[in-house]
């Protein structure tokens, strides 16, 4: 499974006072939402880890820099012109928020220290090899029956990031639009 906890752990409890600390000195939760910190659950830090670090590297992308640099190069393969055109068919009407933070999460947390070859092959599907993350973990269906009727087949693992970058273009030129 994804995750040995509960979803529904509740985060706040008498051994908590750091992370208390830690959300009041950087989002002032204690003053503004005193109610919300009784409702604090792990989910919530997964989906806040989830954004926050999809966004981090957008704004790494924006700067030039390489956001996987500790990703494998096998996995760092460009997409073709007909990959291209199929990927932006697919993103035209996907969630293309919930796809690059669940493509973003993969990346980071199966790719990142894969030896590549060996735990995930740079030939799979990406499709084939999302899917099953995405139900693994029992995240966002809309998004996995997305996957299953109109992401592109021929789009390789090996192509991931060159997806997750083209899928964060994307996403910036709308914002500029």
């Amino acid at each position: 499974a994804f995750c040995r906890f509960s979803p529904a752990i509740i985060l706040v409890t008498q051994n908590s006072s750091s992370f208390l600390a830690f959300l009041n000195k950087c989002f002032y939760v204690c003053v503004l939402f005193p109610q919300t910190l009784s409702r604090c659950h792990l989910q919530h830090i997964i989906a806040l880890w989830q954004l926050l670090s999809s966004h981090k590297s957008e704004h790494l992308l924006q700067l030039k820099r390489d956001p996987f640099a500790e990703v494998s190069t096998s996995y760092k393969e460009e997409l073709t012109a007909e990959n291209r055109k199929q990927l932006n068919a697919f993103l035209t009407h996907a969630g293309l928020e919930s796809f690059l933070q669940e493509l973003h999460e993969m990346i980071f947390l199966k790719l990142k220290h894969a030896r590549a070859g060996e735990e995930f092959s740079p030939t799979w599907s990406l499709k084939d090899t999302l899917i099953p993350y995405l139900e693994e973990k029992n995240s966002n269906m809309v998004m996995v029956e997305e996957l299953w009727d109109s992401f592109p087949e021929e789009i390789l693992l090996s192509q991931c990031i060159a997806v997750w970058k083209a899928a964060a273009t994307l996403k910036q030129d709308r914002r500029l639009h």
